[in-house]
């Protein structure tokens, strides 16, 4: 359940470890490589890996990832990781838009812009 938030952490955190995981799901810019001519994971393929390096080990996850067994299967899991994903990316962009900006250099008080429209000012 993503209602324990150390969860999304250790899959931020998988993200950040794991080069091919990181490219397949957000790519750098340029040219990326083919998966149909054998470069690089899809993202449905990074999504199940996560979700495998995520629950994997984990007892309460561990029988009912080893019953997976067709790409139907895989793919059902692999989308609760991708929502999981967008969720956490709607909820930071909501953050920003609410705070203005990240805040960055902000020391004193005085230095805050009550202009801006934000929850805060």
């Amino acid at each position: 359940s993503w209602s324990d938030p150390t969860l999304s952490e250790e899959l931020v955190a998988q993200i950040f470890e794991n080069r091919d995981i990181k490219r397949a799901l957000y790519p750098p810019p340029g040219p990326n490589a083919s998966t149909a001519k054998g470069g690089g994971k899809t993202k449905t393929s990074a999504h199940w890996l996560l979700c495998l390096k995520v629950f994997g080990e984990k007892p309460k996850y561990k029988k009912a990832l080893a019953a997976v067994d067709t790409a139907k299967d895989r793919t059902a899991y692999a989308n609760k990781i991708k929502n999981r994903l967008r969720s956490m990316a709607k909820i930071t962009r909501d953050f920003m838009d609410e705070m203005g900006q990240t805040g960055a250099g902000i020391r004193h008080a005085d230095e805050i812009d009550m202009g801006v429209d934000n929850t805060l000012t």
